[in-house]
């Protein structure tokens, strides 16, 4: 909640009494590690977190909140209950960095990365971990001058323009200060699948079972999907013993450990996935293993079929029992389970990746707090760009269900000498649903994953693309049991960024991603789905 005005009031008028104060002076970190300096009004004896109000001033944050008196402009709000904090911005009086008058968001002047309305955000972000007593709610106020401070905290709360404004990974570890650290230095000193990354990998590490194991995974996983089903197959490898199994679910990072698990976005499940997976399947294992009770008598592989909305048991995994299933890319958007005429004559698809315009990977505004549902998010918010390319088909007359790994087959030419795949598998709703249980026409990512264009002959070597020659890829989108109800339609994207999830390809080649040059526009050109030569850019 922001409140700004252009009238000048005068300030330090006297306080009418009210609860008592305790005056605190902070200090408060930039994301270039500026430090800027604020006053807090704290009331005393807190019993119930209370908001605070914010005002950013080039005038004294000291002479604003002088004393504990609470000044007479907030003489009536502080009868609610607030924590009042007046901060001095950037280059005035003791706070650090330099001063511009009526800064402009891109001045060249600026830290790279910071202008005013990072500087709010970043003051807002430490007060709501770092005062004590607060509720995490902030409003910023202010009049005059701070109006316009005040103002400019609403614009650019924006993961998408921060990381846009820094052109490479290099600038922006220096930018963040994590240059410095040894996870940092291991990035960059080896970018490839090289003996350094081996040795830490688990897979390459736990390769026997010895005791029974089972592995957990969300199909939604923000930041892991692909961990359990990776370690999951490496032990099944040598599971002589029968000792390993995995469970997945319809679930973000860590989703079971939190209560109910009953929707996915907007999706519901039908039953509280993560209460069911803690009491019907994780409490038995350690009880028979652990306490000795139950049967022992476990699944292979426990599997939540989302859509079908029911808890699943295979005696393996992927299941024995299922069919690989081709689905096409043909021509004119559109997604067909029949290949494309031995005669037909090859056609392709094609689009401009521009880096200084890259495809976020959700919807903006995006100050992180969405991070965990980002997988869940309604793809629809990407539909019009000419740099998203989109396949699909007519609406089911049955169900059609997934079960197993799902592989995007491409065939690609760039007319740079690197470029990135993004595949996404879609269940696009009706738009009128009759239940009402999801939103209308709602785009739900089922699979998604990247293929990025350097690694495109394994990642344990970095290789140039040739240019403009078509080339095939593979794009592993992973393990995914889900049914596509009946009405609904499959829809493919594939795009050549995905940010600031992934950082921008400079669509050249260079040695060490960590380290390009800015990045510029390259033409490519894909096909993907069969040899037909259905061509997009990448």
């Amino acid at each position: 909640m922001l409140q700004s005005g252009l009238v000048a009031v005068a300030s330090q008028l006297p306080a009418q009494a009210g609860p008592r104060y305790v005056r605190r002076e902070l200090t408060i970190p930039m994301r270039d590690q500026t430090t800027l300096v604020a006053v807090a009004l704290v009331p005393v004896g807190i019993t119930t977190p209370l908001p605070i109000l914010l005002v950013r001033t080039a005038f004294n944050a000291s002479r604003h909140l002088a004393d504990t008196r609470v000044p007479l402009a907030y003489r009536e709000l502080a009868t609610d209950g607030y924590i009042f904090v007046a901060e001095d911005i950037r280059g005035r009086n003791r706070s650090g960095g330099t001063f511009v008058t009526n800064r402009a968001q891109d001045d060249p002047r600026n830290a790279p990365g910071t202008n005013e309305s990072t500087d709010a955000f970043d003051t807002i972000d430490w007060l709501v971990k770092n005062v004590p007593s607060n509720n995490g709610r902030v409003g910023v106020i202010g009049t005059s001058y701070s109006g316009w401070l005040a103002g400019l905290a609403i614009p650019d709360f924006d993961q998408y323009t921060f990381y846009h404004r820094i052109p490479t990974l290099d600038s922006l570890a220096k930018v963040t200060g994590v240059s410095a650290l040894p996870s940092w230095i291991g990035f960059r000193a080896h970018p490839t699948w090289d003996a350094y990354w081996q040795a830490k990998a688990m897979q390459r590490v736990l390769t026997t079972s010895t005791v029974p194991t089972r592995f957990v995974g969300g199909f939604w996983d923000e930041e892991d999907m692909l961990g359990a089903q990776l370690a999951y197959r490496t032990l099944e490898r040598s599971d002589s013993r029968d000792l390993n199994r995995i469970v997945l679910g319809p679930r973000a990072h860590n989703g079971w450990t939190r209560a109910s698990g009953d929707v996915l976005g907007p999706v519901p499940l039908g039953s509280k996935t993560a209460d069911d997976f803690r009491e019907k399947i994780q409490r038995p294992w350690f009880a028979y293993y652990l306490h000795g009770t139950g049967d022992g008598q476990f699944p292979e592989a426990w599997m939540f079929e989302s859509g079908g909305n029911t808890w699943r048991s295979f005696d393996a995994w992927p299941p024995r029992t299922s069919q690989r299933r081709n689905i096409y890319l043909r021509e004119q958007g559109v997604i067909s389970f029949e290949p494309p005429p031995a005669t037909q004559k090859s056609d392709f698809d094609a689009f401009i990746s521009d880096p200084e315009h890259p495809v976020p990977y959700m919807p903006r505004p995006d100050d992180g707090s969405a991070w965990s549902t980002w997988r869940q998010q309604d793809q629809r918010f990407v539909d019009g760009r000419p740099d998203v390319l989109t396949w699909l088909s007519e609406p089911l007359t049955s169900d059609f269900t997934i079960a197993g790994d799902v592989v995007a087959h491409l065939f690609a030419s760039t007319t740079g000498s690197n470029a990135d795949g993004v595949v996404k598998l879609i269940d696009v709703a009706p738009d009128r649903v009759p239940d009402g249980l999801i939103t209308g026409g709602y785009h739900l990512i089922v699979n998604a994953d990247i293929m990025r264009g350097r690694y495109w002959q394994g990642f344990s070597s970095a290789q140039a693309i040739p240019a403009n020659v078509v080339t095939p890829f593979n794009v592993d989108l992973h393990d995914q049991l889900y049914r596509f109800k009946r009405g609904h339609r499959l829809m493919v994207q594939i795009q050549s960024t995905w940010f600031p999830l992934y950082d921008r390809n400079p669509q050249r080649f260079v040695p060490n991603i960590l380290m390009p040059r800015p990045p510029t526009s390259a033409r490519s050109s894909t096909a993907c789905g069969t040899p037909r030569r259905t061509h997009h850019t990448l």
